[in-house]
């Protein structure tokens, strides 16, 4: 996808958080082969953030931002790299961000078999489940009637089902 372009859908979701400018970007990001090759990276922040690289974390933010924009994930590490480092207005800013995407996430699905949570990373699936304090018992993969789903099975047996046929990964 043209930087340009993608650049004015995140501007765009940014000014005017709403269904259909998450689901526009989702969509932009889902067919973006660049966002496909650097899903690995999200990976190499976690291992810079335990090493305690925070400014290299805030760097490489800056050039992955585009490809993970609606990553609660992405966010809460920036934000986490930027409290390590004093910045408050950034980490403000990003949890700000890791909140709205969490909230689009869980708002255009309910989890069920019907309306399954619509995610674009598979990072998001733990951080919708962390976000409600679930923990999983079992997790698979199954084909549904209108492509792939993921359900998480909990330790009471209720079941959580996500919409991965689009998945970033």
């Amino acid at each position: 996808m043209n930087r340009a372009l993608k650049t004015t859908r995140i501007d765009r979701f940014l000014d005017q958080p709403n269904a259909r400018t998450f689901t526009q970007l989702q969509r932009q990001l889902q067919r973006s082969s660049v966002a496909q090759s650097r899903l690995m990276q999200l990976n190499t922040l976690h291992r810079m953030m335990d090493a305690g690289a925070y400014e290299e974390v805030l760097a490489e933010c800056d050039s992955l931002f585009a490809d993970f924009c609606l990553s609660p994930r992405f966010h809460f590490l920036r934000g986490q790299a930027a409290i390590q480092t004093g910045n408050a207005q950034l980490a403000d800013e990003a949890r700000a961000l890791s909140q709205e995407c969490l909230y689009w996430l869980c708002e255009l699905g309910d989890g069920t078999f019907e309306s399954p949570y619509q995610i674009t990373y598979l990072s998001d699936i733990s951080d919708i489940l962390g976000a409600f304090r679930l923990k999983k018992r079992h997790q698979e993969a199954v084909e549904g009637p209108n492509g792939r789903l993921d359900v998480v099975t909990l330790h009471d047996g209720t079941e959580i089902w996500f919409d991965v046929q689009n998945l970033l990964n």
